[in-house]
């Protein structure tokens, strides 16, 4: 046993030493707009070497003491090669906790790497995976404010396995929740499990939280989580984690088939705005134009912004448009004008969560007396603001409501799709692959 501890020990220096990692990357699928959102980039070791496999890789590394030595380099190898391929969507990478508290952890890396490869780090999400109890949460928080402020995001991977739980949620307040593949696991079948979901996506509205659903691998299981609302997904269902993934996905695997409805609900009818939420970044009047594009760059699925009150009460929504402009003008310096003072002319479109979609779609259109329909409108409960909805999809889920499944599923705005290219078909399946220690 010591003898080959030190074969792989040695080996694993090897690897360091000449950088012998491959990334794969899987997407992770928009489910509303049925679009690629992003990819996370998972991590293999030389296919010759007895650590190809990313659980013996890292583990090695954490007996030797170079899981940081070799987070770094996974991290390079990842952001390499999604530039390479000229991915559309964000970067999803992963790091453990731990790695972000390593002494020898100089700021900035990260940043230097992207920029050198002509990256922004709002096209980053640093994802959070904890297989070791952690008790330094000051600090950890610390970690992430400080990757925070140079625009990346947050995401906690795995939500409900492990030792992260909902106590690393409440602690470090992510951009992003995980749900872990067990509670997607045959959730058509599991009525405790829709529950659990149910439960997170409440919490993540509250707290203006994304939320994606792992581990999806049938029609089934997409169907159902669909059904909850969840914004995103990731699993076998779309792609397999893959060295050249498709840059696209295929329409087939968003269409609606309700005879994958969850036990118990055999009508669509009575649905609720509340299905429609996204998650809506919001401003106050006094946030500068500096700032709110700075929020944007890290959502480029959204065309606006939310303007609310000290209590949460929305009081206008400020365009992509109208923030760039105002950023290019020559006039007023735009670290100083404040948003206020963008805010759209046409009246705010309110929404109560618990609105009907046929409701919904009547007020809607009677905007259109008014001479313009609305794109998005603003979900509320209790007044304050829950996230946006988009207009496309009202539309459709009431026709499918109506029984016009032919229709076909709503499409992105090209700046959230970014550029597709066709791709080969996927090959066999690779062998299952750790998401620990891609790196950052």
């Amino acid at each position: 046993m010591a003898k080959e501890n030190d074969e792989l020990a040695d080996e694993l220096a090897h690897i360091i030493r000449e950088g012998r990692l491959h990334a794969l990357f899987q997407p992770i699928a928009n489910l509303r707009q049925a679009s690629i959102y992003g990819f996370e980039a998972l991590i293999r070791g030389p296919s010759d070497s007895a650590l190809h496999s990313p659980v013996t890789l890292f583990d090695t590394a954490t007996r030797c003491g170079r899981l940081f030595e070799l987070e770094l380099l996974c991290r390079e190898a990842a952001i390499t090669a999604f530039r390479e391929l000229e991915l559309p969507g964000r970067l999803f990478l992963n790091a453990t906790p731990s790695s972000l508290l390593e002494p020898d952890h100089r700021p900035g890396r990260t940043l230097a790497t992207l920029q050198k490869h002509g990256l922004r780090p709002q096209q980053v999400v640093i994802e959070l995976t904890e297989q070791h109890p952690m008790d330094d949460y000051d600090l950890m928080r610390q970690a992430t404010e400080h990757y925070r402020s140079m625009g990346f995001s947050i995401a906690i991977d795995d939500l409900g396995a492990g030792y992260a739980g909902l106590r690393m949620w409440s602690e470090l307040r992510p951009d992003f929740v995980k749900i872990d593949r067990h509670f997607v696991e045959n959730i058509h079948e599991d009525k405790v499990k829709r529950e659990f979901v149910r439960s997170i996506m409440d919490i993540a509205q509250g707290l203006g939280c994304g939320v994606i659903a792992e581990g999806m691998e049938t029609a089934a299981e997409y169907e159902a989580v669909r059904r909850l609302g969840i914004p995103w997904g990731q699993g076998y269902y779309f792609a397999r984690p893959h060295r050249n993934p498709p840059a696209g996905l295929q329409g087939r695997l968003f269409t609606h088939n309700p005879s994958h409805a969850e036990e118990g609900d055999s009508s669509n009818r009575g649905q609720t705005v509340r299905e429609l939420v996204e998650p809506a970044p919001q401003v106050s009047a006094q946030t500068s134009v500096v700032d709110a594009l700075t929020v944007l760059f890290g959502s480029p699925e959204l065309d606006s912004l939310v303007v609310v009150n000290a209590d949460r009460r929305p009081t206008g929504l400020v365009s992509r448009y109208a923030l760039k402009r105002a950023f290019r003008g020559e006039s007023v310096d735009p670290a100083y004008l404040p948003v206020g003072a963008l805010t759209d002319a046409e009246p705010l479109v309110c929404l109560d969560h618990a609105e009907t979609l046929e409701s919904a779609a009547l007020r809607v259109a009677a905007c259109a007396c008014n001479g313009r329909v609305p794109s998005q409108f603003v979900i509320t409960e209790e007044e304050r603001l829950l996230g946006l909805g988009h207009t496309r999809d009202l539309l459709y889920r009431l026709a499918t409501l109506l029984g016009r499944q032919s229709l076909e599923p709503p499409h992105a705005p090209k700046h959230a799709q970014g550029s597709v290219r066709p791709r080969g078909t996927m090959p066999p399946a690779p062998a299952p692959v750790s998401r620990v220690g891609s790196g950052i």
